[in-house]
C-alpha cells in the first residue's frame, strides 16, 4: 500500500522509494511461506528498481551495488525454487560406493 504512495508523492526515482521497493522484494524472498510467484515478483521488482537506481544514482552508488547484489541472490533463490526436485532413483554422491567391484589383487610374478 505504501509503495504506490511513495512513488506518487516522492517520485519513482527517489532514493526512499527505491529503498522501499528493495525491502519489499527482500521481504518476499525471505518469507518462508512465499509462493513461486512471490519470488518471481521479487526478482522483477529488483530488476526494475536496479535499472532505475543505475540510471539515477549511477553504477558506483552503494544503493545500486546493494540492489544488484540482492538481485543475484533473488535470482538464485528463484532458480532453486524452480528446479525440479531430485528423483528418488538418483544416487547420493556422498554415499559409500557399496556396489563397486573391488580391485583384483596384482598377479605375482615368478622370476
Amino acid at each position: 500500500k505504501m509503495i504506490p504512495v511513495a512513488r506518487r508523492v516522492l517520485d519513482e526515482s527517489s532514493e526512499i522509494t527505491l529503498k522501499m521497493r528493495w525491502k519489499y522484494a527482500e521481504a518476499l524472498c525471505r518469507d518462508t511461506a512465499a509462493t513461486l510467484d512471490d519470488v518471481r515478483e521479487a526478482v522483477t521488482t529488483l530488476e526494475d528498481t536496479g535499472r532505475i537506481a543505475r540510471r539515477v544514482l549511477g553504477g558506483a552508488h552503494p544503493l545500486t551495488k546493494a540492489l544488484e547484489r540482492h538481485l543475484g541472490l533473488a535470482r538464485a533463490a528463484l532458480r532453486a525454487r524452480e528446479a525440479p526436485p531430485p528423483s528418488s532413483s538418483a544416487r547420493d554422491p556422498s554415499a559409500a560406493d557399496d556396489d563397486a567391484t573391488p580391485a583384483a589383487p596384482a598377479a605375482a610374478v615368478d622370476s
